[in-house]
């Protein structure tokens, strides 16, 4: 069962951040976790050819997280 996540300490605005107000629960691993799974299933059910297009057109620091 999904628990509400504390409050990261120190821990810095952007996508992390971002997660965390949208997705407020403790995810075993993390939330930068938790993205890279989605991401990677995501990649599964797209070609390879359309998976290339999505990281040329997202901003490099949301590329960085594709597969």
């Amino acid at each position: 069962m999904a628990q509400r996540a504390a409050p990261a300490s120190g821990s810095s605005p952007g996508q992390d951040g971002r997660v965390r107000s949208e997705f407020p629960y403790a995810v075993e691993g993390g939330s930068e976790k938790l993205v890279r799974t989605v991401l990677k299933t995501l990649e599964r059910h797209v070609s390879a050819g359309e998976w290339q297009h999505l990281k040329s057109r997202v901003p490099n620091s949301f590329a960085a997280l594709l597969p």
